[in-house]
């Protein structure tokens, strides 16, 4: 079948289509092969070699080619010759841009010094600043202030005499390291005297010196003379200054210092008050002054100060530390106390305020009968660059005395030294008297023990007198100075000991009585051996021997860390006068080695073992024992001379005169001492010499001794 068209057939045009705008487009050329000739290159290169060649002739005027001719240029050189105009704009551009490059770059190099001075100035502002109040964490902000001060210009003088003034203060107070000291020191040498940066040289060389005055290597003399040259040297300079200067409170307070370690505690008090005056008064010194009330005994003063001051500068270091000193020396508030040392302290304390918490934290834990923790804290104390301070030295000693270690006593007070003038003899200082009453009360003597602590007040030294009274057979004088304690500190368990040890031997039958339950009560809830001892040594003295040496026994069994017996060496040599008056003579002697090997100088072991030389018949072992004892001791007791004069009259080598001696001082002491003990040895000199003393016939020396009393139980 035929298709049939759908529609009319389109015309055929009759012209043909104007033609398309092909602006814009490139056409794409199909290149063939390119014909390759070999020696086209050679060619090209030949050719530009010509080229060059024929313009080197041109221009060398060997070759002439008609039409062309290079052009002769004279250059014209003469002086007056002026430049093109573009050449001037080009030298004056860059002479402006010359100026603005040189007038920039000064003004900005003036900018940036004058800033960093600015900021230098600042930061030595802030830093004397934060010295104020001269507590550690203000002085270490002050040399971080001056640390940043040299980062940004290690050439100021005055930065580095300020660093030397901050950490010179620093070691003085708190005994961080002295050689940082030293090297700015060293590099602000070249200070004027009177230039700014002067002052802050001169207390920074001061404190340095102070801090280590006594420490260094060489003998104990070496150092001492050292010592003594260097601190008159820093005296000198500082009443120097001061002459021109009086109103200067920081430099007061260090002549105060300097005064104190040449021994002149008055003046020094003195100065270091007048530093803590005014409402400018430098805070260091008001704690130096509660300090100094604290060592003087007079506790409520010095806490009075410290409130003053902790009221400028709340919780300083110094003053937690100095306070709670006071306080534990007293045992009074012990708990607030260590609470105090505790929290209020940072955990990580530079050297000196370290060794003097630890010895607070020593002193108020022997407080609280907490033996163990007293020990450890005593022990940390010393055990890090502690201070040369005698008043840290001297309680450290007084330590020691209450543990009743009398060796490392004696080694804490020989440590005690003063670097002033030779010619001079260096004031007492209370804490150094009253360690120096401790060891002549250790050592058997009471009546030069009073003599020295009598003037002293506070708890410690009414304490010690206590004690030197009850030695003295004065029980009333000892009640009285145990009262006193109490009044202060009702708690203080040693006081009350001391109270009921008086009681039961000075008063009558009742009061003992009474006496006896309240001291057996202490002496049951003491942790230490002390209420024991007391109890043994109040029954001996009563005469009341069985129970007395019942208690004795008690006192010297288990003795721990956590029951201690400091008066060891005085229940021993009690217990082996019992055993010795009972005839048990080798428990005596045993009893009396032990003594002496807690305390060798004990006056009183030493003539218990003279009697005891005198059972064995060796009067002349006595006397070489009583020797050094008559020459150390005061006022002789009469059991003492009866023992001498019974050493002397038994003696071979006695004379008649030296027999005529000793019964006069028997005769003397005749209503002084017990009747069988003065027949005794009467009868030793002379068999007839008791019937015309009128005394009874004496019980024979070697009578059997009583048999040993059986042990209570606690009820």
């Amino acid at each position: 079948l035929a298709i049939q068209p759908s529609g009319p057939r389109a015309a055929k045009p009759s012209s043909p289509p104007p033609p398309t705008n092909v602006e814009g487009i490139r056409p794409r050329l199909i290149q063939g092969a390119k014909p390759q000739n070999a020696a086209a290159a050679s060619l090209r290169q030949s050719a530009a070699v010509g080229e060059s060649y024929l313009n080197d002739l041109l221009t060398g005027g060997l070759l002439d080619v008609a039409g062309v001719r290079v052009p002769d240029s004279d250059f014209d050189l003469r002086p007056d010759r002026r430049w093109g105009r573009s050449t001037r704009r080009a030298f004056i551009f860059l002479f402006v841009v010359l100026v603005f490059g040189i007038g920039g770059g000064g003004t900005w190099y003036w900018w940036t010094e004058r800033q960093k001075a600015e900021a230098v100035a600042r930061l030595q502002s802030e830093s004397q600043t934060a010295i104020a109040a001269g507590d550690f964490a203000g002085l270490e902000t002050c040399l971080k202030k001056l640390g940043e001060a040299l980062e940004k210009d290690k050439s100021s003088l005055l930065t580095y005499a300020y660093f030397a003034e901050c950490s010179g203060l620093e070691s003085l107070l708190y005994g961080t390291d002295v050689d940082r000291v030293d090297n700015a020191l060293k590099i602000a040498k070249e200070i004027a005297p009177e230039a700014p940066g002067a002052r802050a040289m001169l207390i920074g060389r001061a404190a340095v010196e102070l801090s280590r005055l006594g420490i260094g290597q060489g003998t104990a003399t070496e150092v001492a003379l050292v010592a003594k040259s260097t601190l008159a040297e820093v005296r000198k300079s500082l009443d120097a200054y001061a002459a021109k200067h009086d109103k200067d409170k920081w430099i007061t307070w260090l002549r105060g210092r300097a005064m104190l370690v040449a021994g002149e505690r008055t003046a020094a008090r003195k100065a270091i008050a007048a530093a803590a005056e005014g409402d400018d008064g430098v805070i260091v010194a008001m704690i130096d002054s509660a300090d100094l009330l604290v060592d003087d005994g007079k506790l409520d003063e010095a806490l009075t100060t410290y409130e003053k001051a902790n009221a400028r500068a709340k919780d300083h270091p110094l003053l937690v530390v100095g306070r709670s000193l006071g306080r534990a020396e007293a045992s009074l508030q012990i708990e607030d106390t260590i609470g105090d040392l505790s929290v209020k302290l940072p955990k990580d304390l530079p050297a000196r305020l370290s060794s003097y918490r630890h010895l607070a934290m020593s002193l108020a834990n022997t407080g609280i009968e907490s033996y163990p923790s007293a020990n450890e804290a005593l022990r940390k104390a010393t055990a890090q660059h502690p201070p040369a301070e005698p008043r840290f030295w001297a309680r450290i000693a007084w330590a020691q005395y209450a543990r009743g270690d009398l060796p490392m006593t004696v080694d804490a007070r020989s440590r005690i030294v003063w670097f002033g003038d030779s010619k001079t003899k260096a004031e007492d200082e209370p804490t150094v008297q009253l360690v120096d009453a401790a060891l002549l009360l250790a050592s058997g003597q009471p009546e030069k023990a009073l003599a020295k602590s009598e003037t002293l007040q506070g708890v410690r030294p009414q304490i010690l007198r206590a004690y030197a009274y009850l030695d003295l057979g004065k029980p009333k004088d000892a009640l009285k100075e145990a009262n006193e304690v109490l009044k202060k500190v009702p708690e203080n368990v040693e006081a009350q000991i001391l109270r009921e040890h008086a009681r039961m031997v000075g008063s009558d039958a009742k009061e003992r009585t009474e006496a006896t339950d309240a001291l057996e009560k202490l002496a049951r809830r003491a942790k230490s051996k002390v209420g024991r001892h007391a109890l043994g040594v109040a029954h001996f003295t009563n005469n009341n021997l069985k129970d007395a040496r019942l208690q004795l026994e008690q006192a010297i069994s288990e003795i721990t860390e956590e029951s201690p017996n400091p008066l060891v060496y005085r229940t021993r040599t009690t217990l082996a006068e019992i055993l010795l008056a009972g005839g048990d003579l080798e428990n005596a002697s045993k009893q009396l080695e032990e003594a002496l090997k807690s305390n060798p100088g004990y006056f009183p072991t030493r003539v218990a073992q003279a009697r005891l030389e005198l059972r064995h018949n060796q009067p002349a072992r006595a006397l070489a024992l009583l020797k050094p004892v008559f020459a150390e001791i005061g006022t002789i007791p009469p059991a003492l001379n009866l023992i001498y004069a019974e050493a002397v009259g038994t003696s071979p080598e006695a004379t008649a005169k030296d027999k005529e001696a000793a019964v006069a001082l028997l005769k003397e002491i005749k209503d002084q001492v017990p009747a069988d003990e003065l027949a005794r040895a009467a009868a030793a000199i002379d068999p007839k010499l008791p019937k015309e003393l009128g005394l009874p016939e004496p019980t024979s020396p070697d009578a059997a001794a009583p048999k040993p009393p059986e042990k209570r139980r606690r009820r």
